[in-house]
């Protein structure tokens, strides 16, 4: 023994027996495991580690659920938002310039609108807008008691006999 200490001072390798030399180390015997809930005793192949059990895929029922989803949504939501803001920003003069020309598209179009008006004010002549007006209403008076005439019995005959005419229905033809 005192030659394989020297011999690792000298940095030589001691020489190794040829035959492997079995050791056995004490340990605890493999009990039966008891099953807390069930209280049933299992079979000592489940526990053991040498033994390799397959394992098979899931097969899934339902689709997987999405974890975080709320905080997907709320990223999106950022996200929108700092885009419109870098478009705002950037965007902000051509706006300002579309709205401009629109805004003087508006303001041509009102400005002719009362130019007209102001043509149309100059031509105007209240004599003659009064005359047509009275000459409006006596014609609707007129209509009036013609209409007030044809309620009446006789003036239905006298309206049917117009329209007998214009349809050139013979008189005998009609009834009284």
């Amino acid at each position: 023994m005192l030659g394989n200490v020297i011999n690792l001072i000298q940095g030589k390798v001691p020489a190794f027996p040829r035959f492997p030399v079995n050791y056995t180390i004490p340990s605890i015997p493999k009990l039966p495991f008891l099953d807390p809930i069930t209280s049933t005793i299992l079979p000592l192949d489940i526990l053991d580690p040498s033994v390799k059990v397959g394992i098979a895929e899931p097969q899934p029922e339902k689709p997987i659920e999405k974890q975080a989803a709320r905080l997907l949504v709320i990223r999106k939501r950022k996200m929108k938002k700092h885009q419109l803001r870098k478009l705002r920003k950037r965007m902000l003069i051509q706006w300002a310039h579309r709205r401009l020309i629109r805004e003087q598209r508006k303001e041509k179009v009102f400005q002719a609108e009362l130019l007209a008006q102001i043509k149309e004010a100059e031509i105007f002549d209240p004599e003659k807008w009064v005359n047509d007006f009275i000459e409006r209403s006596n014609r609707h008076a007129k209509l009036k008691e013609r209409e007030a005439y044809y309620a009446t019995p006789e003036g239905l005959r006298v309206k049917l006999k117009l329209i007998n005419e214009k349809k050139r229905i013979k008189p005998a033809d009609w009834k009284d």
